[in-house]
């Protein structure tokens, strides 16, 4: 199986701790290459598919100034056609900075007031998604980096790569910010929170800043912005392990102590005890023998058998795990293996104690 750091880009691997040489989920079941999320022949109509013009790339990533370097000093063929478009957004100056390459308020805008167009508006479609897939996809930042549409051991999984995309987010803004330091330390940007401010006609219309306040921005460097994103990568890239640890703080310690529990989670869970059927399964009747069932994420529902289906009323939370199991043993004749009612509980379809 993959090590967590096999799928992030190459410039963490000299600096992240050995925890990230260990093995991640596999989520075999998010089938990026043949999108799990395109509807086929027969699809249920409960679920919402996106479609196979946008699959699940309806967001526009905020690239931190060393992301873009090493994407602009990859000179792979497989890159190229995503380097352009970069470089294209590069000479257009629009939310061009050198903390990063910025997504449009409009976007924003779009995107927080339409969580239902999620995979399915063209509005909202990457402007990095090429025909043959991402075009930053070895530099992709961290929500790009750890969202799936489906999780091989459901919640569990989920919360592990959240908790990564935390991780992956804190590093961002701290080497990014590291970069603009050491390269341009009279920056305006360097104590500025990103997105602060009210919006103006320019950025409504997606036009760039004003010349006065483009040149103020980015200060000797206006005119030189790839040699800039390529020279921040190179500062984020000389980096010792033991500087990186600097850089980052406590927050490191934070960061990999929570990825390291919700890893062991993933894969070997806590079996609450009792069990009971979560009262928010959202359920559709596929047919006779069929039931469609959504629990934690719409986007992950899972078939069940009628016969599975209806044992999950006799997880009641009132008796033991164990004399639940005899229960059915003896009343139903059948056998739950503890791998079955691990994937019922990390799918969610029953819960513990508290849970909801």
């Amino acid at each position: 199986m993959p090590a967590i750091w096999d799928d992030l880009p190459s410039v963490y691997r000299h600096v992240f701790p050995e925890f990230f040489g260990r093995e991640r989920p596999e989520e075999t079941r998010a089938t990026c290459g043949n999108c799990a999320m395109v509807p086929g022949p027969g699809a249920p109509t409960s679920v919402r598919f996106f479609r196979p013009q946008t699959r699940c790339c309806t967001y526009f990533p905020a690239i931190p100034n060393y992301l873009a370097g090493g994407l602009l000093g990859d000179d792979s063929p497989e890159m190229a056609e995503g380097r352009q478009r970069v470089q294209a957004r590069i000479a257009s100056r629009v939310g061009v900075t050198p903390r990063g390459i910025a997504s449009t308020p409009t976007f924003q805008l779009l995107y927080n007031a339409a969580p239902a167009a999620f995979g399915r508006a063209e509005a909202l479609k990457c402007p990095y998604l090429l025909p043959t897939g991402c075009g930053v996809w070895r530099w992709r930042p961290a929500v790009c980096a750890t969202w799936f549409c489906k999780y091989s051991t459901g919640r569990d999984g989920q919360l592990f790569w959240k908790t990564l995309q935390d991780f992956l987010e804190e590093t961002q803004r701290k080497l990014s910010q590291y970069a603009l330091l050491e390269l341009h330390p009279e920056s305006p940007e360097l104590l500025a929170q990103p997105g602060a401010g009210t919006l103006g006609d320019r950025d409504l219309d997606g036009v760039a800043p004003e010349d006065e306040v483009y040149r103020k921005l980015w200060g000797p460097w206006t005119g030189r912005e790839e040699e800039f994103y390529r020279q921040a990568e190179a500062c984020v890239r000389g980096l010792s392990p033991e500087r990186f640890q600097e850089i980052m703080g406590l927050d490191l310690v934070l960061h990999v102590r929570s990825l390291e529990k919700r890893l062991r989670q993933s894969a070997a869970p806590d079996l609450p005890d009792p069990l009971r059927r979560n009262p928010r399964l959202r359920v559709e009747r596929i047919g006779g023998d069929e039931y469609m069932v959504e629990s934690y994420l719409h986007f992950d529902p899972m078939r069940l058998s009628r016969r599975l289906y209806e044992l999950l009323d006799e997880f009641d939370g009132r008796l033991s795990n164990a004399e639940v199991l005899e229960h059915i043993r003896v009343e139903k004749r059948l056998r739950l293996n503890d791998q079955l009612l691990k994937s019922l509980y990390q799918a969610r379809f029953l819960i513990g104690p508290g849970e909801e």
